[in-house]
């Protein structure tokens, strides 16, 4: 049985930041996961970092950590957990009667089209869709029956509706003990921020001001910050009660990533990354990779980032290359990188050649890689990812958690 010691960041770290201090995971008794495949290896030592992250992305990401281990979809819809500490891979919900189809009464029913749950405090959040969009006359329509924000305890019981609209899409759900937030469809012209107490039920929306046209795609908390991407690649931000709305960047774009420890936002340009500091307005280089070469997958990880790199003639590679170059252009440096925003230090942690991390499926916590497989798409030749596998960094050693 092997077994890993995993630090957590000192308490007294986590109060000096002063920007969005997480609290700690709900604790889940390993004993609580049953063993579904005895052939996955077990890491009692391994330990879930404090919630909400001190480092987030603005992407959905496909692979997230509650206290229960990595949520993910596997290829039938259904919304997993992966557990490192217990070696098992369980359906979340552990209704043991319940399908998990879209049809039915499950909690986590959505998923595979709302994205996964993600976790504040003890309850799971959701955005969840009337399954009578599956009904051939919804076929096709811009309005389907309705979307709900809601939450479940961390095994899919105790389900609460909080929000429920008239049909119009729901994204980008992100959750807080005192806050939760999405992305809401206002028309035919603008996709807004909404926020809600959790508590009162009390429900707020970005005003649109003066912009007939404003459709949000993307936005990450920093504080009392949201930073926010439009559609057409511009930066924005506003306090958390919507007011001061300000210009930050015109971007191609790119994701954002915040990082309360060190109270910045930051962006991928030029093949790099640069940083943006909200108190000074500065905008500085992060991050420049050697010349040739691209970051690729970029993971929030504990109090800082891991990230890969990848080959490239431009600023970025393209998804819609053919597999091989793509494996190429991954291959070129098979290494996962950890970098703090504090130190600004960075490690460099060698990868089985097999081992390319997903951009937007994967995660990094206690030593453990979990992403999926890049394989070549059948039809088009051009990458795509199948199963979930995950790899020790320390050693190489790779298993596979689900087909």
């Amino acid at each position: 049985m092997k077994k890993m010691l995993v630090s957590f960041v000192c308490l007294f770290l986590l109060l000096s930041c002063g920007k969005n201090v997480p609290y700690l995971t709900h604790s889940v008794p390993l004993e609580a996961e049953v063993s579904g495949n005895t052939e996955l290896p077990t890491f009692e030592g391994f330990l879930f970092p404090s919630l909400p992250p001190l480092t987030r992305s603005s992407e959905i990401r496909e692979a997230v950590l509650c206290s229960r281990g990595w949520l993910f979809i596997d290829g039938s819809g259904v919304t997993r957990v992966y557990s490192p500490a217990a070696g098992t891979v369980n359906a979340l919900c552990s209704d043991p009667l319940c399908s998990h189809a879209p049809d039915s009464d499950c909690a986590f029913r959505s998923c595979a089209v709302t994205g996964v749950p993600v976790q504040a405090g003890d309850r799971l959040w959701v955005i969840d869709k009337d399954p009578r969009y599956l009904q051939p006359e919804y076929a096709g329509r811009d309005i389907l029956p309705a979307w709900s924000v809601c939450s479940t305890d961390l095994f899919g019981h105790d389900k609460k509706t909080h929000y429920r609209n008239d049909g119009t899409e729901l994204c980008g759900l992100y959750a807080e003990e005192d806050a939760v937030w999405w992305i809401e469809r206002v028309g035919d012209e603008q996709t807004l921020l909404t926020r809600m107490d959790p508590r009162s039920g009390k429900i707020e929306r970005m005003p649109c001001g003066e912009d007939a046209h404003k459709i949000i795609i993307e936005f990450v908390r920093l504080g009392d910050f949201v930073f926010y991407i439009l559609d057409d690649g511009m930066i924005r931000f506003c306090r958390s009660d919507f007011s001061d709305d300000s210009f930050v960047s015109q971007t191609k774009g790119t994701s954002l990533y915040a990082s309360d420890s060190v109270g910045k936002v930051y962006w991928k340009e030029a093949g790099g990354l640069v940083s943006y500091n909200p108190d000074t307005g500065n905008t500085e280089t992060a991050i420049t990779p050697p010349e040739g070469f691209c970051l690729h997958a970029f993971i929030p990880s504990g109090s800082g980032f891991a990230y890969t790199l990848a080959a490239v003639t431009g600023d970025f590679i393209s998804l819609y290359e053919s597999f091989q170059t793509y494996q190429a252009s991954v291959e070129a440096d098979a290494a996962l990188y950890l970098w703090g925003p504090e130190t600004g230090i960075t490690e460099r942690i060698a990868l089985p050649v097999s081992v390319m991390p997903s951009p937007l499926c994967s995660g990094y916590e206690g030593g453990i890689l979990f992403t999926m497989r890049a394989v070549q798409n059948d039809w088009t030749k051009v990458v795509s990812w199948k199963g979930w596998y995950a790899c020790l960094t320390e050693t190489g050693e790779v298993w596979e958690v689900e087909p």
